[in-house]
């Protein structure tokens, strides 16, 4: 790991920093980036530089010393040099670590592609940190601004009519969090490889959405869209890191030899002759179901299409980048619930909780309108957002359906209260005017079907 790092604050920028009113705590803006992405890593660097502590930049030396020494120009500014092997959770992890040997009281992270706006950096510190400190809140959702700008080819494909839930937009992510000594990064999903969770033993998470007055703009194209989605389907499987849950995801790493994600990048955008057996398995994608991961196997299909247009002589491929797969109703299901869990916890769902929740719906044996409440009735709904509970648990700990959270759900419908409630109250009132000796015998003739009216006790 190479390492190029400025001069931390001087004595006379902390004593400026105290008189002035401005917290006390320690805040790095932290980013990973490779060489495609490092004008957008400028631009973000150049705006956070003047309003927090330091800036931690991980790149996996792809970048030119040049643009390392631009980096370097800014007060406080670490540049690291890590290997990435394939691995999104090792590669972020660098920087938390790197924070925690800094001393950082606070993370603030991004993507290349997000930019905070102007009064968020501003307030960061003299009003945003101090309020969340004293109010006892260790994570803050940042409000997301969409940036969509279409790109020259298949605009009609650009507006991602097609991505199950519709654009994620206009939601919060949580970017700001505490840096705790026992801060760890760990991968979720079958392969660990491309999201990941932040946890704390010693520390529960609870965190607040801050005002939309304070957002980060979210810059992207459709062909980032499918690079992105490209990547996260060859070295996790995609969706929530399904491996080999999605059926076509070892055929591909097959076709390409399992080669490392920047290599098949590299080969795919060079215009290269594309392995044997790529082309049916496009065909395959193409047609493929709109599932999560189904849908980034799709526009893995369309990020190679976009380079090698020469394939859009083949009549299938021509029409299946034209005609995406509708939905099945499961499919519409799992949009529900993974727009749900963004709506209430801010979050892609885990695997567990989007197969049992459109279970649920699908049997139904759970309300479409009840999905919320039970997320708000979850242990990691409470701890983010609602009262502190003594129960740990990481910030994306999954949602399983336990017994009690359907009777919750189940006990604020209008069927229960309305006909099983009644029921229930009228039989504890019988059993409870009886003796021990009388409740057996009317039990028993009750469920040999003696019993059919009150008449009858």
């Amino acid at each position: 790991m190479m390492e190029f790092v400025k001069e931390g604050l001087d004595p006379i920028d902390k004593l400026t920093s105290k008189l002035s009113g401005v917290s006390d705590s320690r805040v790095f803006y932290c980013q990973c980036t490779y060489d495609k992405d490092i004008a957008n890593t400028k631009e973000c660097v150049r705006q956070a530089a003047p309003h927090v502590d330091g800036v931690i930049i991980v790149e996996d030396g792809s970048i030119s010393r040049d643009d390392s020494d631009y980096l370097s120009q800014f007060k406080n500014v670490t540049v690291l040099t890590v290997q990435f092997d394939d691995s999104l959770p090792a590669f972020r992890r660098a920087y938390v670590e790197k924070a925690k040997e800094l001393k950082a009281d606070w993370i603030l992270q991004s993507d290349p592609d997000e930019h905070f706006n102007l009064r968020f950096l501003e307030d960061l510190k003299p009003k945003i940190i101090p309020d969340l400190e004293a109010k006892g809140y260790n994570m803050a959702g940042v409000k997301c601004v969409e940036a969509f700008t279409a790109v020259d080819w298949l605009d009609d494909l650009d507006r991602l009519k097609e991505s199950p839930g519709g654009r994620e937009s206009n939601f919060w992510k949580n970017l700001l969090y505490r840096c705790y000594d026992d801060l760890r990064m760990e991968g979720v999903g079958t392969t660990k490889s491309v999201h990941e969770t932040w946890y704390s033993p010693s520390h529960p998470w609870k965190s607040v959405n801050l005002p939309g007055e304070y957002s980060y703009e979210h810059k992207k194209t459709a062909l980032d869209i499918w690079t992105r989605a490209a990547r996260n389907l060859y070295i996790g499987g995609g969706g929530d890191n399904v491996g080999s849950l999605n059926p076509l995801w070892k055929p591909l790493r097959d076709i390409w030899g399992n080669r490392a994600w920047r290599e098949v990048r590299e080969h795919v955008e060079s215009g290269k002759l594309l392995p044997h057996g790529l082309v049916p398995w496009i065909q395959k994608a193409l047609r493929f179901s709109a599932s999560d991961y189904g849908t980034e196997c799709r526009e893995f299909a369309k990020w190679v299409v976009f380079y090698h247009r020469s394939l859009l002589k083949n009549r299938m491929i021509a029409y299946g980048v034209k005609h995406p797969p509708k939905m099945t109703e499961k499919e519409e299901v799992e949009a529900f619930v993974r727009r749900a869990y963004f709506d209430v916890l801010g979050r892609h769902p885990d695997r567990g909780g989007l197969d049992s929740y459109t279970g649920l719906i699908m049997r139904g044996e759970l309300k479409k309108e009840d999905l919320h409440g039970l997320l708000r009735a979850s242990p990691e709904w409470k701890q983010k957002f609602g009262e502190k509970v003594k129960v740990q648990a990481p910030v994306d700990v999954t949602v399983q359906v336990t017994e009690a959270m359907i009777l919750e759900a189940f006990s604020r419908s209008k069927l229960y209260a309305e006909v099983i409630k009644p029921r229930l109250d009228v039989g504890r009132w019988v059993l409870e005017g009886m003796g021990e000796e009388e409740r057996k015998r009317f039990l028993k003739r009750f469920y040999a079907g003696e019993v059919k009216t009150l008449k009858d006790v």
